[in-house]
């Protein structure tokens, strides 16, 4: 017994020490000046849009089968679970304990995202080599499915704009009081209750006032059009034809014999609405949702096509006019809020971790697909199909090449967590820290979700058919990923808000959380072996 026990201290232990080295590494580096800002973004950009999906493409193609895709709906439960658990306990935290006014949302995101990427996938490349797992084989599974949560944390995180509540912790600012060092003054729950309560009723009444304001300026109701509805038709229609006629001025203008290519002086080349529109950046988050471009004038590089295409596409602008028209009355009208939100979901939802994975999910599926990618068994349908000159599937160069990519991905994320580490400023004294906050995220991050995600697993495994007790790969992802530290993407979001550039607060409770984890994960692992 006492063997058995040293044994799962010992493989816990190990890899969350080599985990250590290599942040230490990029800790180093950083601090002799080695590794500035400026190379450790280039560093994040690769590895985040190139060497994380080569990787997760590369275990998700072998490993999963109409035998284990069944497992995605217990790691999604498992995912969003310890997402809201941890929010409701945060939410619980801020009321008992002091946090400071500009961290309120940060320690809500705190709470609820945690590191699902380059840590996880570093301890089970190790513990997975090792009995009681089956090698290479459970390590590309065990990360195929560590991507299916990093799916579910883009979902909560990015897809649906939780990332921007860290913006409210900085709007008034000024209005903070503060004591003889600069620290804030701790508020009672008093104080913070009606402090919420006059602006919960401030919020309502504007809400109260924008509905009358909305009723009055809508005569009619219960769904008639109105005359503002149709003035607003009549206004788009007049815009519209007049873009298509000077569109069509634009076209004459072209032909042989009718004058130079440029449209005349008295014809605009743009409608005024194309004008006023700000242009948007490919690269932005916050930007609202497009509206579906239903019927355009063309841009003034269209002068240099030829004129029949130029007019063309005049004519198919006509033809269109009576479907485009009422899409966009219906996009800008309340009722189409729906479409809004899945729009923006969608916009935001799509990363390359996530396309690479809608791509994966079918091809290692579809077994003639999957046959040009990979050997299946000497039984299948499939065996043989498909073969290069060297005996071995014509496409295999494709997943050779991502699984040598992706090599990189996870000893380059801890080093970056490292860089990220040499770079925290951590407030001065260490006194005036919300110390009580900061171990009671610990204690949520590292101890209570850990012992409740356990408690879980083991529930839906042998008192469900959820979760097959011979799944080891599968039990012992979702139990170790319930216990791991804050996410890293928070720090760089928080410093993008942050007025001076800094996240001082949120790099103290990260760094508790961290030093913790070694203990704390090390232990996890050693418990979730016994169990298995």
């Amino acid at each position: 017994m006492t063997s058995a026990a040293g044994y799962y201290i010992y493989a816990g232990f190990v890899p969350l020490l080599k985990t250590f080295l290599t942040i230490l590494a990029g800790f180093v580096l950083t601090k002799n000046g080695l590794w500035t800002p400026q190379g450790a973004k280039g560093s994040a950009v690769v590895n985040v849009n190139v060497a994380l999906p080569c990787l997760i493409f590369s275990s998700i193609v072998p490993a999963f089968n109409s035998t284990n895709i069944t497992y995605l709906g217990p790691i999604f439960l498992m995912a969003f679970f310890y997402i809201f658990a941890g929010l409701l306990m945060t939410l619980v935290l801020r009321e008992i304990v002091f946090v400071p006014r500009q961290f309120q949302w940060g320690l809500v995101t705190c709470g609820t995202m945690s590191n699902w990427n380059n840590l996880p996938t570093a301890v089970l490349m190790t513990v997975f080599m090792h009995a009681p797992f089956s090698g290479t084989a459970d390590t590309q599974l065990g990360i195929a499915f560590i991507a299916v949560f990093i799916v579910a944390f883009q979902i909560t995180y990015f897809a649906t704009g939780f990332w921007k509540t860290v913006k409210y912790d900085f709007e008034g600012a000024d209005k903070v009081p503060l004591d003889e060092d600069g620290c804030e003054i701790p508020e009672s729950i008093r104080e913070r209750w009606s402090r919420r309560s006059n602006a919960m009723k401030r919020f309502w009444a504007g809400v109260r006032n924008g509905k009358q304001k909305e009723a009055a300026r809508d005569p009619e109701a219960f769904g008639e059009e109105t005359k503002i509805e149709h003035e607003t038709e009549d206004r788009i229609i007049h815009e519209q034809e007049k873009a298509a006629g000077s569109s069509e001025a634009e076209a004459l203008a072209g032909e042989p014999g009718l004058g130079p290519l440029h449209p005349p002086h008295h014809v605009a080349s743009t409608s005024t609405a194309e004008k006023l529109s700000p242009s948007e950046s490919s690269t932005s988050v916050t930007a609202p949702a497009p509206e579906p471009a239903p019927a355009q004038s063309p841009s003034a590089n269209s002068r240099h096509m030829p004129h029949f295409v130029r007019r063309l596409q005049v004519r198919c602008v006509q033809a269109m006019k009576p479907i485009t028209t009422p899409w966009k009355l219906f996009w800008n009208h309340p009722s189409s809020m729906p479409l809004h939100v899945v729009w923006f979901m969608l916009k935001n939802s799509t990363s390359p971790v996530t396309l690479c994975i809608v791509i994966a999910l079918p091809i290692s599926l579809i077994q003639p697909l999957k046959a040009l990618f990979v050997q299946l068994d000497p039984g299948d349908r499939y065996y043989g199909f498909a073969l290069g000159p060297d005996g071995n599937p014509c496409l295999e160069f494709i997943l050779n090449t991502a699984s040598f990519i992706g090599g990189i991905s996870v000893p380059q994320g801890l080093m970056l967590l490292g860089n990220s580490f040499a770079r925290m400023d951590i407030p001065r004294p260490i006194t005036k820290l919300p110390i009580f906050a900061m171990l009671g995220m610990t204690a949520i991050k590292c101890v209570i979700l850990p012992v409740c995600g356990v408690a879980l697993t083991q529930y839906l495994t042998y008192h469900t058919s959820l979760i097959p007790p011979d799944a080891l790969a599968l039990r012992f992802v979702i139990m170790f990923l319930s216990g791991t530290p804050g996410a890293v993407n928070q720090l760089v979001i928080t410093q993008l808000y942050s007025p001076d550039g800094k996240a001082d607060t949120l790099a103290a409770f990260l760094l508790v959380q961290y030093i913790f984890m070694f203990i704390g994960s090390s232990a996890l692992a050693a418990i979730i072996l016994s169990l298995l």
